[in-house]
């Protein structure tokens, strides 16, 4: 079980905290409204499960037995007990959430490659996009408790720029591959070492500006953190937050919503002595000089990707659309779900489903894939959910289907209470 913190309560003004925070560090932690502030040394290791645990985890194994079959490497009592954990001892929501996760994985099929180490983690989340070289963050190494440690700079950050060029959908499969490829490290750990781990998250936000506060782009990384919770419960530690801007209960504004309480009882801003803080939780030679670490490099920084201006020629245009005579359009009522079926006949090895479509408004959408042998069975997912907007670049994708069957494409309008939206879409199917 995860040791709850003994730190002591205070409800105080944001403009106060900020004072405290220039005179001596503090880590503070948010949680319906109110901040916790105190001190705590190195978390204890987690004990070992109770009886209760482990009945619990038999239990809620039983009742995902057919999931686990699709990723079978989630078959492991430290990953279960993280629903468990993550839902408060709710089997039934913990069994909802994992049956989801675990159909969401099975389509994806993250699990199959290899993501052994981090540098093979970095490389295939690299290779997933262009304009994703230019999203802040990179896993750093391991902290003294042997958690798996993400830095995110977003200083550098062109939220803007990074919006007009990037397939969201992209932005969703390169932070999924990444939690992924954790959970791959954090499995061979957990075994070796025999106790639970997770991730230290430090967030920096030195540079960061009020002109990087556009209202699309946080909505989109409030949905993706949204996605990440729900897919990867109770992974989580400690999270960092370090250079906070005067502004920084603004961006708290926008994220809080999103975040489940076991996540909001483990942010923390620390405060002007910062690096000696980070250096009680982590070895100074797995810090880069500008985290102050030892760590050699070439920069300051390392090889954690830092952001940057995005080169005009990434951004997609109107002029990258497919032409209208190749399009058709999906009209979705408010408060419904439009599909659109495609039939698939035969076994062929090679054959894939291509998809391309673009909203006629900045709205968002929730986008999917299903596959049923027939009209009357089962479905099962090709393509997981994800609330999209392609206001500037359109969704597209190509997924194998060797598999003859009834192929849907979903389009969730159901968040809409009022309004309806339309699609001009395309999809087909190729022989490779």
């Amino acid at each position: 079980m995860v040791a709850r913190r003994s730190s002591r309560w205070l409800h105080i003004s944001y403009a106060l905290l900020q004072q405290h925070l220039r005179r001596r560090s503090v880590w503070a932690c948010f949680d319906r409204g109110a901040m916790t502030v105190g001190k705590e040394t190195l978390a204890n290791e987690v004990s070992p499960f109770t009886d209760e645990d482990r009945l619990l985890i038999e239990e809620l194994r039983k009742r995902v037995v057919e999931e686990l079959k699709l990723v079978p490497c989630y078959d492991h009592d430290f990953s279960i007990f993280r629903w468990i954990v993550g839902y408060d001892r709710n089997l039934d929501e913990a069994e909802k959430a994992m049956r989801k996760a675990l159909n969401e994985f099975g389509a994806l099929k993250l699990h199959k490659h290899d993501f052994s180490s981090i540098d093979k983690i970095h490389s295939y989340c690299d290779s997933i996009s262009a304009p994703l070289q230019y999203f802040p963050g990179s896993l750093i190494g391991y902290d003294k408790a042997g958690n798996v440690i993400s830095l995110q700079p977003f200083g550098g950050f062109d939220v803007l720029g990074l919006y007009e060029s990037l397939k969201i959908s992209d932005l969703y499969l390169m932070r999924i591959a990444e939690s992924e490829g954790v959970m791959q490290l954090l499995r061979e750990r957990e075994n070796k070492f025999n106790r639970q781990l997770g991730t230290t998250v430090i967030i920096d936000l030195e540079g960061c500006s009020m002109d990087m506060l556009y209202t699309k782009p946080l909505k989109i990384m409030g949905q993706m953190l949204g996605k990440l919770q729900d897919m990867f419960p109770d992974v989580l530690r400690h999270l960092f937050i370090i250079n906070a801007p005067y502004f920084m209960h603004i961006i708290w504004k926008c994220i809080s919503p999103i975040l489940s309480k076991q996540t909001k009882q483990k942010v923390q801003i620390l405060g002007s002595d910062w690096k000696e803080c980070l250096k009680e939780h982590i070895d100074e030679e797995v810090l880069y000089k500008n985290w102050g670490g030892t760590k050699e490099s070439d920069t300051p920084y390392g090889d954690v990707r830092r952001g940057g201006k995005v080169p005009d020629d990434l951004k997609t245009g109107k002029e990258n659309d497919l032409p209208e005579s190749q399009l058709t359009t999906l009209s979705i009522a408010a408060r419904s779900i439009g599909t659109v079926d495609v039939e698939v006949e035969d076994e062929k090895p090679g054959r894939t489903l291509k998809w391309w479509w673009k909203g006629a408004t900045s709205d968002d959408l929730i986008f999917w894939v299903t596959r049923q042998d027939d009209k009357n069975s089962k479905e099962s997912m090709v393509w997981p959910p994800m609330r999209l907007c392609t206001e500037h670049v359109a969704e597209s994708r190509e997924v194998p289907i060797p598999t003859s069957g009834l192929y849907k494409l979903h389009f969730d309008n159901t968040a809409s209470r009022f309004f309806s939206k339309s699609v001009n879409y395309s999809v087909v199917v190729e022989d490779n």
